[in-house]
């Protein structure tokens, strides 16, 4: 069961794909911790996006492919793995479909969690993060931290993160829309897409998720 998880920001893949990869018994592999896997390992496409980030410019997509050619080269992914973080691209999407088929696997499907502009705007922009540990994540809507500054857990000040201004996030959908809304589309095309909204509570999600690809995989 190798499959993709697909969203806009903010519609909770990250969330989603912990809670599935317990019930469907296969690892999540994250594009984001692998990156940062390699890099603290000193591995040769490591340095190579160390090297590129300190220049500010962007990862070339092999290099990406190289970090994803040896994490499904391990043993835990035999027989299959939740993909977060990849494709965001028709190209990476081209790129994912040749390195898999040099295993003699592919993806069997794409799973597509779907919400609104607003509501990803209304998500992101409202994450508050404490200073003293950056796991503690509250919202100001949906999981209300102490007194709103500061954290239930140990007390320390809330900030939100930069990268999560409202601004950017309407700028991280419209590159959403362009780049990555047509690889759904091409999963879609192929037979291998499955949607499902992205609304409501973890378990709700989760629930609709986990029916949908009972149904697709039937």
């Amino acid at each position: 069961m190798r499959i993709i998880l697909l969203g806009p920001p903010g519609a909770g893949k990250g969330t989603q794909g912990m809670y599935l990869k317990r019930i469907l018994g296969v690892p999540k592999v994250q594009v984001g911790d692998l990156m940062r896997e390699n890099i603290s390992q000193g591995t040769g496409p490591g340095l190579q996006a160390k090297e590129i980030m300190e220049r500010g410019a962007l990862i070339p997509d092999g290099v990406y492919m190289d970090m994803l050619r040896t994490r499904l080269s391990r043993t835990d992914v035999s027989d299959g793995f939740l993909l977060d973080g990849l494709p965001r691209t028709l190209g990476q999407s081209q790129r994912l479909d040749a390195l898999l088929d040099e295993r003699g696997h592919k993806i069997d499907i794409a799973l597509h969690l779907d919400i609104s502009r607003d509501e990803a705007v209304r998500r992101i922009s409202g994450r508050r993060i404490c200073k003293v540990d950056s796991s503690h994540v509250f919202h100001v809507l949906y999981a209300p931290p102490q007194g709103y500054d500061a954290c239930r857990v140990c007390g320390g000040e809330l900030m939100a993160r930069p990268d999560d201004s409202r601004q950017v996030v309407k700028n991280r959908w419209e590159v959403w829309e362009v780049h990555t809304d047509p690889v759904v589309a091409s999963y879609g095309a192929r037979g291998r897409l499955v949607t499902v909204s992205g609304y409501g509570s973890v378990d709700e999600v989760t629930d609709r998720a986990i029916g949908a690809l009972a149904a697709f995989f039937g």
